[in-house]
């Protein structure tokens, strides 16, 4: 006698089906992936955008900003200038201090897709202790001896911060301007004054009289 399970038959098929659609999935999600290049996309302009900061250039920043207003670059562009908006002094330790800023950009944080038009990465910028060099009053003496100092100094600090992404058209553009120049371009807020030494300040005394 044959004894036939129809049941199980239909339910190994069943099971058989079930199977065959979750690895038709599994194979759709993994060619979308390929085809979509939102994260080779999103880190390369993650790349310009970090060194037009690094650069201090205004302008390739704006290019780069979705949300800046024409009215924030200007004074993005009159900071950045230093000579133009500090006084000498001022502006040659500022510039000594945004010229030794790098980058480096953790391409494992990358994440993005065309789908949700939304890209983030994580961006650790570095640049010298300059509060370091700032808090030794031998530094302090003039100018020239200021800029020296940080361009001697080894210690430095980081700035950690994340750039958002908007996808503009076939653009991706930087969402959040306003924040991450606030934290990279904290330094531009100090005050710096000089105090000359005993002896040159013995020395001009005596020259006067």
């Amino acid at each position: 006698v044959i004894l036939i399970n129809y049941g199980g038959l239909k339910m190994k098929k069943g099971i058989k089906r079930i199977i065959a659609v979750v690895l038709s999935a599994s194979m759709l999600l993994s060619l979308t992936a390929c085809f979509d290049k939102s994260k080779e996309e999103v880190l390369d302009v993650a790349d310009d955008v970090a060194s037009a900061f690094a650069d201090k250039d205004a302008d390739a920043i704006a290019d780069l900003t979705a949300e800046a207003e024409d009215e924030d670059i200007t004074v993005l562009q009159e900071i950045l200038d230093f000579e133009g908006f500090y006084d000498e002094e001022t502006a040659a330790v500022l510039k000594a201090i945004g010229d030794s800023i790098t980058y480096e950009i953790d391409e494992e944080s990358a994440e993005a897709t065309k789908k949700s038009e939304e890209g983030s990465v994580d961006v650790v910028f570095t640049m010298v202790d300059y509060e370091s060099v700032l808090e030794n009053e031998d530094n302090l003496v003039d100018v020239d001896t200021c800029v020296a100092a940080i361009e001697d100094c080894e210690d430095t600090i980081d700035v950690e911060v994340t750039f958002d992404f908007v996808l503009d058209g076939e653009d991706w553009l930087l969402s959040d301007f306003t924040e991450v120049s606030g934290n990279l371009y904290e330094f531009v807020t100090i005050e710096v004054s000089f105090t000359p030494a005993l002896v040159e300040m013995v020395d001009y005394v005596t020259d006067e009289k």
